[in-house]
């Protein structure tokens, strides 16, 4: 491989400079008067939304063709992407700023090295540099080689340094069809000009970590969070609508925003959707607490691939993916479960930020809901196939996990399948034993409370509601005492330091499920009698079978 980066290195030099002020035979203009920019993009490639996180991509195109690699059956779409770097910049700062905020600052890609460095999953690296001009512009070109850990790749990218910023625009195609392609890409960027500029290189982002309230949140009444929350997502939208290229629009339902490129009639179903969970969570969870839910962000992309391009943001933005709810028209009826899952995800935060619930419960719950679907403008719930087989199969082989068990089992134990496989071929009793794991048995009480005999039950009618509510005494007391008699935490002041507490909960449910699990169970059972939990035994094998 080192052979042919040294003869790329003779043959693109010598290609640089053969195509001068040469243009792509066939391409497009780009005109960014905000940023002060034009560059010439290949014909009928599509520009892709640049995600509301994204710091510094501030534009991409994505080619109207598939590319496949004829050696290890890898298929691609090559990319381009503009970006801004700042030599400048402070690798992190901190500003005053005013009516109770604090602003960060954090760039940590300063140059194309940086990006290239800290923006891969390895196998990268810069084969060739070399200083140029393009169109009165100083200007540094990159080669950059993919060829270990990844399928091999060429990106070649040209750095435009303009006064006070650095302009790069990059292309990454298969390593196979890059002697077909290069003539095209060198075209493009040997397009680029700079133009005045009538807006700022500082754009916005919806980035949590560049603004952060001073207040003390756990003083915040329900509504004033809920406010809260919605001028943090009309900033969102804002933001995300700023970004749009031609051929996508926004449509508004009563609880949710949908940024779509699909038809309406497939726009309709998706907000349906969304709005038929909320519902049905607002009516049969509203114990869960008393949070607002707030509005959310839907994307719905015209196909995978652009699903995939809009989603990928640069690492060093703070997310791998957008925070937004994105799926696409090819999803078909999975793009509607995750839907489903999401918006109620959601709605579970909003509801109650401080509740994590349980394994059980929220694979339980989350199982129900994925199984949720609009028909006939109803919301109904399909059975569970896999579920049927696993309580069946379960109850057949006397492996039924019991509501009494199943209401204490950790993470570790739900989850406890496969472990005699080692990193050989499962076995076929192996593979019985999975299907009929907790993990998979988890959402059968759950389907027992809400769509079972459990939902008349004298006994049980009310259970989810009682076990709810004891939960969240108990992890309000673990707040202000912890089980292991630690120092109680300090209150929330900013939505980072709520978000750090979620996650400290999500990781002392690992270290004192057993405590948690116990504390719980003994405050909603208490009064039960071996008569009501042999009859609940009864019952649920029963159901199971």
């Amino acid at each position: 491989m080192r052979r042919t980066s040294i003869a790329w290195g003779i043959v693109a030099g010598a290609a640089l400079w053969a195509v001068g002020a040469a243009r792509p035979a066939a391409a497009d203009l780009h005109k960014d008067e905000q940023l002060g920019y034009t560059i010439q993009v290949p014909s009928g490639w599509r520009e892709i939304p640049i995600a509301g996180e994204e710091k510094y991509i501030v534009l991409k195109f994505q080619s109207d063709r598939e590319y496949a690699d004829r050696i290890g059956g890898w298929t691609h779409r090559p990319e381009l992407k503009v970006i801004l770097f700042d030599p400048k910049a402070k690798m992190t700062a901190e500003a005053a700023g005013s009516g109770g905020f604090r602003i960060l600052l954090d760039s940590p890609y300063k140059t194309f090295k940086d990006y290239v460095k800290s923006d891969g999953q390895g196998g990268r690296y810069i084969s060739e540099e070399k200083d140029t001009t393009v169109n009165g512009t100083a200007t540094t070109w990159y080669e950059v080689k993919y060829e270990k850990l990844t399928v091999p790749r060429r990106g070649i990218g040209f750095v435009y340094h303009a006064d006070d910023i650095d302009y790069c625009a990059y292309y990454e195609v298969l390593e196979q069809h890059w002697e077909k392609l290069q003539p095209m890409l060198l075209g493009s960027l040997k397009s680029f000009k700079l133009i005045p500029r009538q807006g700022s290189v500082k754009r916005e982002t919806t980035g949590e970590d560049r603004v952060t309230l001073t207040e003390d949140l756990s003083k915040l009444t329900p509504e004033e969070r809920a406010k809260a929350r919605l001028e943090k997502f009309e900033r969102e939208l804002r933001i995300a609508q700023e970004r749009l290229p031609e051929g996508w629009s926004v449509k508004r339902s009563k609880n949710y925003v949908v940024i779509t490129h699909v038809d309406d009639k497939y726009t309709a179903k998706v907000i349906e959707q969304a709005e038929a969970i909320r519902a049905w969570a607002d009516a049969t969870l509203p114990f869960w607490g008393n949070g607002i839910p707030g509005p959310a962000l839907l994307r719905i992309c015209k196909d995978n691939d652009e699903q995939r391009a809009f989603s990928d943001t640069s690492s060093r933005s703070g997310w791998s993916w957008s925070t937004e709810i994105v799926l696409s028209r090819d999803d078909g009826f999975w793009g509607f479960q995750r839907v489903a899952d999401a918006v109620f995800d959601r709605w579970l935060r909003d509801k109650n930020p401080g509740l994590s619930p349980p394994p059980w419960l929220s694979r339980g719950l989350h199982e129900w809901v994925y199984c949720g679907y609009v028909r006939a403008g109803k919301l109904e719930f399909r059975p569970d196939g896999d579920l049927i087989v696993a309580l069946k199969l379960a109850a057949k082989k006397k492996k039924l996990v019991m509501p009494r068990t199943l209401l204490q089992t950790t993470a570790s134990e739900l989850y406890k399948e496969f472990e005699s496989m080692g990193s050989g071929m499962p076995s076929p009793d192996d593979m019985l034993a999975n299907r009929m794991s907790p993990s998979q048995q988890a959402g059968g009480f759950i389907r027992y409370l809400l769509a079972g005999p459990g939902r008349t039950n004298p006994r049980t009618k009310d259970l989810l509601r009682a076990y709810v509510l004891a939960l969240d005494e108990v992890v309000k007391a673990n707040d202000a005492k912890p089980l292991d008699l630690g120092a109680a935490p300090a209150a929330p002041k900013t939505e980072e330091e709520e978000e750090e507490r979620f996650k400290s909960r999500e990781t002392f449910w690992k270290d004192r499920e057993k405590d948690l699990l116990k504390a719980v169970f003994d405050k909603v059972f208490a009064q039960w009698t071996e008569a009501d939990w042999a009859a609940i035994d009864k019952s649920y094998t029963a159901f199971a079978n």
